[in-house]
């Protein structure tokens, strides 16, 4: 258990980047910031044949990088790190290294294991082969909602009565686009449909043939299952029956939806609990890695409504503005010290970029909408777009666009040299507005004006001096006015003047 002699850990997981702020024992504070697919980035300086010296942005004590991957993302070349000396930035490692490696060449030093271990191993100076010292953990992450947009959750099941299987895909019946003569449906959530047929007096019926549908589904590789009975929000005992049932059958991952979603309306209640079910293997196997290094009880998760739980509290369908709601939280806190209690918080990152309006109280919402999800939980009133230093920039063939598609923290940024596309973070570097010499990682601004000259050449013109800087400064207002379109939509939009508000 974390004691007073342990350290304190806030950090954030976001889409591209992983930023730790802790304070040691003796009261001192540190700040660390890795790329959240938990690498590190440096350069070659010298070349032997199991060792290489190499340029990194900070100084790591002995042994820091003994576990860790050594990858070339140009050949996507690996090899084992056995030994570190830090005095020398010397790697030795596993395997004899490629031949033609030169100064210059781009590293990415792997870590096997989650970003927050990583951000604070660098803080503390903890080599991967030693265990961290005993800490304490608040963290927010984007991990949930990231899933969910690029629907890579766990295969899922919708557990339902008989005869409301395709619930989900008729949905509403409201038209995505009223005068579009060609509808089409968003994807439902889950991958399968297990039908529940129940007696007259509510119980379990033929529960032979309903054993055979969940082995078959155990066969097609679902992972999780959201059981959603009619009326199981005033009574939820079929459901427990259920899920008991459901679970010795081989699927372990169950989420009921009189324990996730306990109100009136099947249809959000349904899409609340297939959420939970999609996200909680993705996430609860995040935590429980995270868990397992600072340990359990003094770890504690920020929810999407802006307040802290314990690991044991924390449900996945409350992460989805966990990064978010701990901007928000920041910003009115920083205001509150300065005498300021009408503030809209602006909160850039990697991937998108988070506005919220503050005046005196924060605001709230009950139903969430990420991608084509729906989300019955309370949260924090954020409007969000995918604008950020990775989002995208690119001609679709009518016109130019940034985002909503993200290089992420892999591949990154052209300028990262791992083969990204042009970004924001691109065309900041090229206006002049970002200083190569200040990133923590090493940057080719040669690989940011290769991907320009490409999108120039996509518009058919020539990326010359004034066309080029024509097409960043076009590309750059394109970012900003997505930017300040959220900004307008919770203020102006809602009847408040942002002029008066810091």
């Amino acid at each position: 258990m974390a004691g007073v002699e342990s350290w304190e850990f806030w950090i954030d997981t976001g889409g591209t980047f992983t930023d730790c702020l802790a304070r040691s024992p003796d009261g001192t504070w540190h700040r660390s910031k890795v790329l959240s697919n938990s690498s590190i980035r440096g350069s070659i300086l010298e070349v032997d044949t199991h060792s290489l010296v190499v340029e990194l942005s900070e100084i790591y004590p002995q042994e820091f990088f003994v576990g860790f991957q050594l990858c070339f993302p140009e050949s996507g070349k690996e090899l084992g790190v056995i030994a570190y000396d830090a005095s020398l930035r010397k790697l030795k490692l596993d395997e004899e290294l490629p031949s033609g490696l030169m100064e210059g060449v781009l590293i990415v030093l792997q870590f096997n294991g989650e970003a927050p271990e990583l951000a604070a191993r660098v803080v503390t100076e903890t080599p991967g082969n030693k265990l961290l010292p005993p800490s304490r953990l608040r963290m927010a992450t984007t991990l949930g909602t990231n899933a969910l947009l690029e629907r890579k959750g766990a295969k899922t099941a919708l557990c339902i009565n008989e005869g409301l299987g395709d619930l989900l895909r008729i949905n509403t019946q409201r038209r995505p686009d009223l005068f579009s003569a060609k509808i089409v449906r968003p994807k439902p959530m889950h991958d399968a449909v297990l039908e529940v047929k129940l007696d007259v007096s509510n119980e379990l019926a033929d529960t032979d043939a309903l054993s055979e549908k969940i082995r078959e589904l155990v066969k097609q590789g679902i992972e999780a299952t959201a059981i959603c009975l009619m009326h199981s929000y005033a009574d939820g005992s079929v459901e427990r029956k259920l899920a008991e049932f459901i679970t010795k059958r081989g699927l372990t991952t169950v989420v009921a939806s009189h324990e996730c979603a306990p109100f009136i309306k099947i249809l959000p209640r349904a899409e609340t609990t297939l959420v939970d079910a999609s996200l909680a293997p993705i996430l609860d196997d995040h935590l429980d890695r995270i868990a397992f290094h600072f340990g359990a009880e003094g770890l504690s998760i920020m929810t999407s409504a802006g307040g802290m739980v314990p690991r044991s509290a924390f449900r996945a369908k409350d992460s989805l503005f966990s990064g978010p709601a701990a901007g928000v939280v920041g910003a009115v806190g920083v205001g509150a010290r300065t005498g300021l209690h009408k503030v809209i918080g602006f909160d850039m990152g990697g991937t998108s970029t988070d506005v919220t309006r503050y005046n005196e109280a924060l605001a709230y919402q009950f139903e969430t909408r990420v991608g084509d999800a729906r989300v019955m939980a309370p949260s924090l009133k954020i409007e969000t777009v995918a604008a950020g230093g990775g989002s995208i920039c690119q001609f679709d063939g009518e016109r130019l666009r940034v985002g909503p598609e993200s290089a992420g923290a892999s591949p990154g940024p052209a300028c990262y040299g791992t083969g990204g596309p042009l970004t924001v973070t691109d065309v900041n570097l090229l206006l002049g507005r970002m200083d190569a010499e200040q990133f923590r990682i090493p940057v080719d601004i040669r690989k940011s004006k290769a991907r320009l000259n490409e999108l120039a050449a996509q518009l058919g013109t020539e990326a010359g001096m004034l066309d080029g800087d024509k097409l960043l400064a076009g590309l750059l207002e394109i970012a900003n006015e997505n930017m300040s379109d959220a900004i307008r939509k919770i203020s102006t939009e809602e009847g408040y003047d942002p002029s008066d508000y810091a």
